[in-house]
């Protein structure tokens, strides 16, 4: 199995994990179901889906695609662009793509906490530390992170991950280190402030959100298909779909595979992880 299709499977493996976790019952509920979210901060998903991957190659595609994507979006002015994607090797399309990111202010990317030691340094994450875990939340012994070079380029960074036993993590313990989650960098970008961690809550500005003992929150679910308007990567990338259309949007990027799990949670149509993600920086921005 190549390292790319290994990086992708567990990447896979550990969203339907945070996903089953979600589904389990609990005493505090993981999600509220909700019809309507906050308009203030409008979302958009593009998808490298089946078509962006048959123009383009297949996933991982290179990666000079994302950073045609970030400067073809650019004059539109999103609010935020997020490539929900592991960066974790050196891959072909590095220098375009930091060369695009060193144009811009406004794109975020993620990292994640992991079980296993894979030989990756943790010590391109300490721009994002929130200070130590003195909480006891969950803690994960070691990290995918950026590689060093684009570390330095995305404006800002924040994990996926499940903690401990339901709903979506806040914050994040790598190595009795505190991270944002993605939701959370979203907001400290809005707010161009630095989030005060607790034990029992999250503090950015003058918004608080209420944390459970595990670091986790409640979120707020749509229903699928119905917020969040939803475009190929490949059509965006050749002007079939305006960049206008992302103008003061957050924009999140992700994989969308035949294999992509989906899941049924509160609605009976199920949901893909690109809507909760989006759900779970919805709740958090509409306190702003």
């Amino acid at each position: 199995m190549s390292p790319s299709l290994k990086l992708f499977l567990v990447a896979v493996a550990a969203t339907s994990l945070f996903l089953y976790q979600v589904m389990r019952p609990q005493t505090l509920p993981a999600y509220r179901t909700v019809t309507q979210l906050n308009h203030h901060h409008p979302i958009s998903i593009i998808y490298v889906d089946e078509a962006s991957q048959k123009a383009l190659g297949k996933f991982p595609i290179d990666r000079r695609y994302f950073g045609e994507l970030v400067t073809r979006l650019a004059p539109a002015k999103p609010r935020f662009v997020v490539l929900k994607f592991f960066f974790t090797d050196p891959r072909p399309g590095d220098a375009a793509l930091i060369q695009a990111l060193q144009s811009v202010t406004n794109v975020l990317t993620q990292f994640g906490g992991v079980p296993q030691d894979e030989g990756y340094s943790v010590a391109q994450l300490a721009r994002w530390s929130r200070g130590s875990n003195t909480f006891s939340f969950p803690d994960f012994p070691h990290a995918w992170p950026p590689t060093p070079e684009l570390a330095k380029a995305f404006t800002a960074a924040g994990t996926v991950n499940l903690s401990a036993d339901h709903g979506f993590s806040l914050v994040t313990s790598i190595r009795g280190i505190v991270y944002p989650s993605l939701p959370l960098a979203v907001l400290e970008q809005e707010l161009a402030t630095t989030a005060v961690i607790h034990r029992d809550q999250v503090t950015v500005g003058k918004i608080s959100v209420p944390l459970r003992p595990d670091g986790t929150f409640t979120f707020d679910l749509s229903e699928p298909g119905k917020l969040y308007p939803a475009y190929s990567f490949v059509e965006v990338l050749a002007g079939r779909v305006p960049a206008a259309t992302f103008s003061n949007q957050i924009v999140l990027v992700f994989a969308k595979t035949p294999d992509a799990p989906s899941f049924q949670l509160g609605y009976p149509q199920p949901h893909d992880a690109a809507e909760l993600v989006a759900d779970t920086i919805n709740t958090v921005l509409k306190q702003f």
